[in-house]
């Protein structure tokens, strides 16, 4: 559950369907004036078993990443990542790659997102896979010279991204 300030409007996720007696399934936008356009785009979809969660928001600048467990954006295919603007429109020129943690739905989720550096995010989760962290540029492609280090088992999630002093990153 949680909730970041954009310019205009709050957005807000968790565990809820209903916000100001209008169906949202766990994520909304809301502003001084009642619920905001911004969802009205965002519909997440997901399987029974992941059935359309946000877990987490990052925004940065005027983007805004939406990770969980989903597999559409406003009914165009997405698993589990998405980039927007500030009103809510999908940013067509990120293109998150369809490997572990954002593969799919069944198999993979994102539980944080933590930009720090101008040109990308670090994205978090679980996936059926040893991979629990990934390092994004804007444009969605993999760093592929990122390491998030070893120990990291199959069972393993990441649900929280830090950022130290040090310009070090401590997952957990």
């Amino acid at each position: 559950n949680g909730m970041f300030k954009t310019a205009d409007s709050y957005l807000i996720f968790g565990l809820f369907t209903v916000v100001n007696n209008t169906g949202r399934n766990y994520f909304a936008s809301i502003d001084f004036n009642g619920i905001h356009n911004y969802v009205e785009a965002f519909h997440p979809q997901g399987t029974s078993a992941h059935n359309g969660k946000v877990y987490t928001v990052e925004t940065k600048g005027t983007d805004v990443y939406i990770g969980g467990a989903f597999y559409r954006y406003n009914g165009i295919s997405t698993a589990n990542l998405v980039k927007t603007t500030s009103n809510g429109e999908r940013d067509i020129s990120f293109n998150a790659p369809a490997v572990g943690l954002v593969s799919n739905p069944v198999t993979g989720t994102v539980y944080d997102i933590q930009s720090a550096e101008s040109d990308f995010v670090l994205v978090g989760g679980m996936s059926a896979s040893s991979e629990k962290v990934i390092k994004l540029h804007e444009n969605g492609t993999i760093d592929p010279l990122f390491n998030d280090g070893t120990g990291f088992a199959l069972s393993d999630k990441v649900r929280t991204i830090a950022l130290q002093d040090d310009c070090k990153y401590i997952f957990a």
